[in-house]
């Protein structure tokens, strides 16, 4: 069976490809990247355009992107090996929510088919730019350009924070021109919870979940001083600007999943990694000092009546609550029932539930809810088994990036809210890309990472 290595070289991993393909594959993802972060910009302070034009933006480069690149048999046969066990779960998963589109109680086809693209279409994500990126200088450049992204958009939700929440910066998403949603505002401060580039604050609280673990694990291990400088200038600034969002619960997921990847990476024992950990402490306290409310807000907002609510709520993530409190039809009302988009079809539910799971329950029912949660549960199993071996091929930072990668894949929304899903998957692709390129180190000689047909990651022992 070949190895990673050599299926990445078979498939013409160690020989650069053109310079134009280099640029081609370089220019998709950064305007992949664009089209997700930048959304909300276009939603508004473009009016003029249809608002969907925005929102499905990035759907248009995704596809755009498979039918470009594909998906190539090596990183299928990585994928297949790390998913092991759980690739029959995903099928059944992907053919129950194929058969709740005509659940007997469903009221749009229309509907019924964003919510299939919103449960599916962003997994094949991850295949497609593991397989595009293979030109070290195209991967630098995709690195830098989404340094200066993360740069920009944690520079302007500084700015917002810095503005009353009457300024037309201070806005969120329009719809056919009207405001649909007030600006949030954390009531022990009045200081507004900013949304930055995206159409709400929770497109933001994601970004700073998902991006900077991937551009601080990338970067530590980058040797461009360039890519190196706009990658932890990146992760550091957005971090730095989470509080300002007002969320509780992020602030806590997303500091640990920095911590894994600082901590795989060696950066309490180095110094070079404790200097980039005093970086990073650095603009924290640098952030505090300047910004002093949001933290305050972050803190009061953890003292408000309805914090142990909202631990309660997020346990039902976990399916043994779930079934236990659920109230829902058992078989579902269909898939996309619960999707925002609902709302414009003129479509109502009597059943309401904030959370993700609650949505799962309500559109699938219990069974589809499993299958989902099942098939979610096999992408951290398959990140798990990903970060030993970028740890035994001598990436340990990557290896962190998977790690923190596991925890924020059973924590994300990843069918509700379609920017979340898109960084995620976007990352996920980073990470499957380091996988399928990785050749084994000199200290990580003697194991192998086989990719075989034959179900999980076989990792043999020393010789």
């Amino acid at each position: 069976m070949p190895r990673v290595g050599q299926a990445t070289r078979q498939m013409g991993g160690s020989v650069s490809p053109p310079r134009t393909g280099a640029r081609r594959v370089s220019t998709w993802v950064v305007l992949l990247m664009l089209a997700i972060c930048c959304e909300g910009l276009g939603r508004k302070f473009l009016p003029q355009i249809p608002s969907v034009v925005f929102y499905f933006l990035k759907d248009v480069f995704l596809v755009g992107g498979v039918l470009l690149f594909g998906v190539k048999p090596h990183v299928k046969a990585a994928v297949r090996s790390l998913y092991g066990r759980f690739v029959p779960i995903l099928v059944l998963a992907v053919t129950w929510t194929a058969v709740e589109m005509v659940n007997p109680e469903h009221q749009h086809l229309g509907l019924s088919l964003i919510g299939f693209r919103a449960y599916w279409l962003w997994w094949v994500a991850p295949l497609v730019i593991a397989g595009a990126l293979r030109d070290e200088r195209d991967r630098r450049s995709v690195l830098r350009a989404l340094g200066v992204i993360s740069t920009g958009i944690a520079l302007l939700a500084v700015y917002q924070f810095s503005q009353p929440a009457s300024s037309a910066v201070n806005t969120y998403a329009l719809y056919d021109g009207r405001v649909m949603n007030d600006v949030d505002v954390v009531s022990a401060t009045g200081r507004v919870r900013v949304s930055s580039t995206f159409s709400y604050l929770s497109g933001f609280v994601a970004f700073t979940q998902l991006v900077p673990p991937i551009l601080l694990s990338l970067g530590l291990a980058e040797s461009d001083r360039r890519t190196r400088f706009w990658c932890l200038v990146g992760a550091g600034l957005t971090t730095a600007a989470l509080p300002m969002s007002g969320s509780r619960g992020p602030v806590f997921i997303g500091g640990a999943a920095l911590l894994a990847v600082l901590h795989s990476a060696g950066s309490f024992r180095t110094r070079a990694g404790r200097r980039v950990l005093m970086g990073v402490a650095a603009a924290l306290v640098a952030a505090f000092f300047a910004f002093p409310e949001a933290t305050e807000g972050v803190r009061a907002r953890f003292e408000g009546r309805d914090t142990l609510d909202r631990i309660n709520s997020g346990l039902v993530i976990l399916p043994p609550v779930a079934i236990a409190i659920t109230r829902y039809p058992l078989l579902g009302v269909g898939t996309g029932m619960k999707q925002n988009a609902a709302d414009a079809f003129g479509v109502r539910t009597p059943w309401y539930n904030e959370g993700e799971p609650g949505k799962l329950l309500i559109e699938l029912g219990l069974p589809g809810y499993v299958l989902v949660w099942l098939a979610r549960f096999g992408i951290a199993w398959a990140l798990l088994r990903a970060a030993r071996i970028l740890k035994q091929r001598g990436q340990p930072a990557m290896a962190g990036a998977a790690v923190a990668y596991a925890l924020l894949t059973l924590t994300i929304m990843l069918v509700f809210d379609h920017v979340a899903q898109a960084l995620f998957f976007t990352g996920l692709g980073m990470i499957l890309h380091a996988v399928v390129n990785s050749t084994p180190s000199a200290a990580a000689a003697p194991r192998t990472f086989p990719v075989g047909a034959r179900g999980p990651v076989a990792l043999s022992r020393a010789r």
